[in-house]
């Protein structure tokens, strides 16, 4: 009793209860509503909750992307090339561009306000097939969240990454 690293009945339920409750918040997620429900489960089980403090940076761009998060609670800023581009909040993800294409993070996020997320690592996300099951709309950083460009700066921005997806 009371030793590091014993578990107890207490701590099972605590981990089921926390299940639990990614489970129901994922549900509510719009990304997930096609993922088959015995495929919620599993991701609910898969991702290890973090927080993050206002003005934390939680991914760089240009750096290499290992992880994809969803916010439960908090907001973050987009910056693309040092510029605030838009504004998350609970529901809405990030990191999954790295995942999807191996390629470098598109845009830095920001906390602007103590940030819990829920985070699946790459190795996780591929062997759950997240990467085929999901439908990721194509956009130039990250989804969700209030736009806070003008349309014009939309378009060039939509522009070039269409040119260099293309």
């Amino acid at each position: 009793m009371g030793c590091s690293g014993s578990s107890s009945a207490s701590d099972a339920g605590s981990s089921s209860s926390q299940s639990q409750e990614r489970l129901a918040f994922l549900s509510k997620v719009r990304l997930f509503k096609r993922l088959p429900q015995p495929d919620h489960r599993a991701l609910a089980d898969a991702m290890a909750p973090q927080t993050f403090q206002t003005g934390s940076t939680i991914i760089e761009q240009n750096e290499d992307g290992d992880s994809f998060y969803i916010i439960q609670a908090g907001t973050c800023d987009v910056d693309i090339d040092g510029k605030t581009v838009a504004s998350l909040k609970a529901g809405d993800y990030f990191g999954e561009v790295a995942l999807l294409r191996d390629e470098p993070r598109t845009a830095t996020i920001r906390a602007t306000s103590r940030v819990e997320t829920l985070m699946v690592t790459r190795e996780t996300f591929v062997k759950l097939g997240l990467n085929q099951k999901l439908d990721f709309p194509k956009r130039w950083a990250v989804a969700g969240g209030g736009n806070k460009v003008s349309r014009s700066e939309e378009r060039r921005v939509g522009k070039e990454c269409r040119s260099r997806w293309s």
